[in-house]
């Protein structure tokens, strides 16, 4: 296999070739004309034909050397867009679809997104949330944010992470109720339930499950909508930690029994 022109030479005779001279072309690159005519006789070696009539006064293409122009020019931009792949992977652009669940997306995803947006400037973001397990095709969505064991799925997932429980009230509640001492005086207090998915609403402590279940005070789908019911005093409610430890360290809510949950 006869070596091939690189892409420096082909650069060199394109910049020959459109300046009509190896002078001007040299000046344009800052480089010597000895150098540009060594290139142009490499390729024109490698080739086995001439590309350029030389004269003393002045230059001109052959009918080969026109060709090998239009060649060679289409050549470097297939060069330069193979580049512009490896920059665009280095970079990332275009749109991502984003879908959690509302709490995921309040307390974790939104206030990240001023350090991702700074890390990834080129990518449009759009975020919509739900509760319940969606349709990605249907919805348009490329990601997904879910919490607990995942069914059968022909999707690709991927574990991020783990949460701890916290079995929480406010301070109200409990002052005006009375505080449980026992894990069994949970049975006497105010639930606020999760109306999807049910496990949500059955505590597991490592001693086992409630005999029975608290009394229902509110029943909401959405776990934000939960958050605001136990801030409010309604009663009591198993949370993700991720969502309500900024209120535990602030005092809005005390943590029942952190210590038994599982």
């Amino acid at each position: 296999m006869h070596e091939l022109p690189n892409f420096k030479e082909l650069h060199f005779f394109i910049a020959v070739a459109e300046s009509n001279g190896f002078a001007e072309a040299a000046r344009s690159l800052s480089v010597t004309p000895s150098s540009l005519s060594r290139a142009v006789s490499s390729i024109e070696e490698k080739i086995g034909t001439s590309l350029i009539r030389r004269t003393t006064r002045s230059m001109s293409l052959t009918v080969e050397g026109a060709a090998f122009l239009v060649k060679a020019k289409q050549i470097i931009q297939q060069l330069e867009d193979l580049q512009d792949v490896g920059r665009e992977a280095a970079n990332p652009r275009g749109v991502i679809r984003v879908n959690a669940a509302v709490p995921f997306m309040l307390h974790v995803i939104i206030p990240n997104l001023s350090e991702f947006r700074e890390l990834y400037p080129d990518i449009d973001l759009y975020l919509s949330m739900s509760d319940s397990v969606i349709d990605l095709i249907t919805a348009r969505t490329d990601v997904a944010f879910r919490l607990g064991e995942l069914g059968d799925s022909q999707l690709l997932a991927r574990r991020m992470g783990t949460s701890k429980w916290r079995l929480v009230a406010s301070p109200e509640y409990l002052e005006k109720k009375g505080w449980p001492h026992t894990i069994s005086d949970l049975e006497k207090m105010d639930q606020v339930r999760f109306t999807y998915p049910q496990y949500l609403n059955d505590w597991q402590f490592k001693a086992g499950r409630l005999a029975n279940r608290p009394h229902p005070a509110v029943h909401a789908e959405n776990g934000e909508a939960i958050r605001q019911a136990v801030l409010a005093g309604l009663g009591v409610a198993q949370f993700s930690d991720f969502m309500i430890e900024d209120d535990i360290r602030k005092g809005h809510v005390i943590s029942l029994f952190e210590e038994e949950l599982v």
